[in-house]
């Protein structure tokens, strides 16, 4: 079957999605926070 020769290629493509994924959901993790701290800190200043 057709869909058994591309068994073998899904596995590096999720793979790559999943780390893309990931990569991508630190960087929005990461990118929140230090937002969120410039943010408050910019409130703090401002009163």
């Amino acid at each position: 079957m057709a869909s058994f020769d591309m068994n073998e290629i899904e596995p590096s493509l999720w793979e790559r999605l999943a780390t893309g994924l990931a990569a991508f959901g630190t960087f929005a993790f990461f990118f929140s926070a230090v937002g969120y701290g410039w943010y408050s800190l910019l409130l703090a200043m401002a009163q």
